[in-house]
């Protein structure tokens, strides 16, 4: 079954929350969540950002195929993704045809969702927050990530590839589209490079899975965004602090460390809804 009727439930979701996040000022959450981070200097905050790199899981996608449809995998089937089989709509419907990236899925596994982000993202946000500490980072993100988790990180590009070739172009914006090519074709050179992925890269691809994954958990508050206490959801947290900081860690990190060119978010809030920088003066949380 192609996976076109719940990307139809999903995606309106992703563009609600953009809309959220134009109203909120990217400088004021990452200001928010710099008293978040960890007791210590922010040379030990990067320290733990590599080593947390190091532990990231791959989930095994093997059996999740179906038996009779080599291309087809069945997300009802991979441990940790119980919540966007959820957003999703019924575990049947979660059969997805991956074609051209089903070997790629198949043979490189899939990274975990984390369950709790929270160190992760606390000791990232008070690595960013000084000038050693974002040195400090650089220097450990630039190196080569291991095997596991490099394949792993290979595999949900795949999948994210896979994904993006079921949205009708021909339904969104000249601007965003050209934002899509570029980043698929960002995504295909990391899916094929024969070399293992940097830590910076892998730490990208786990905030993205974490980020669709807290999206998919909050599916239900984010239908109503007048809801006041919106803010107060902790999947919407989670999702706005992984969206932050990914913005964040691109922008900061030495030019030299490689990392895939993962388009701003401002830039697409400002595309989606035809206005300005989302952070402009004035804006609150």
């Amino acid at each position: 079954m192609e996976i076109k009727k719940g990307m139809k439930k999903l995606l309106p979701l992703l563009i609600l929350f953009l809309m959220l996040l134009a109203s909120c000022s990217l400088d004021s959450f990452m200001d928010a969540m710099s008293g978040n981070s960890f007791a210590g200097n922010n040379n030990a905050n990067a320290d733990y950002v590599s080593s947390a790199v190091d532990s990231m899981k791959k989930v095994p996608t093997d059996s999740a195929f179906v038996a009779d449809d080599p291309l087809t995998i069945d997300f009802s089937e991979l441990t940790g993704f119980d919540s966007i089989a959820k957003a999703f709509g019924d575990a049947d419907e979660l059969k997805v045809n991956l074609g051209d990236y089903a070997d790629e899925v198949r043979k490189y596994g899939l990274l975990s969702p984390q369950e709790d982000p929270t160190n992760l993202y606390n000791s990232l946000s008070g690595a960013l927050g000084s000038t050693s500490g974002i040195a400090s980072l650089s220097d450990q993100l630039a190196e080569s990530a291991s095997e596991d988790q490099s394949n792993a990180a290979k595999g949900s590009i795949a999948l994210v590839l896979a994904l993006t070739k079921t949205i009708n172009v021909d339904e969104l914006d000249d601007s965003i589209n050209s934002m899509l090519s570029d980043l698929t074709g960002s995504l295909n050179k990391k899916v094929e490079q024969t070399g293992n992925l940097s830590k910076a890269e892998v730490l990208q691809v786990q905030i993205i899975t974490n980020t669709v994954v807290s999206i998919a958990n909050a599916a239900d508050a984010l239908k109503d965004l007048n809801q006041d206490n919106i803010l107060e959801n902790p999947d919407v947290s989670d999702a706005i602090d992984g969206l932050t900081l990914l913005s964040s860690l691109q922008n900061n990190l030495d030019s030299d460390v490689s990392m895939i060119n993962v388009p701003d978010v401002s830039d697409i809030i400002s595309t989606v809804l035809g206005t300005g920088s989302s952070s402009g003066e004035g804006d609150t949380v």
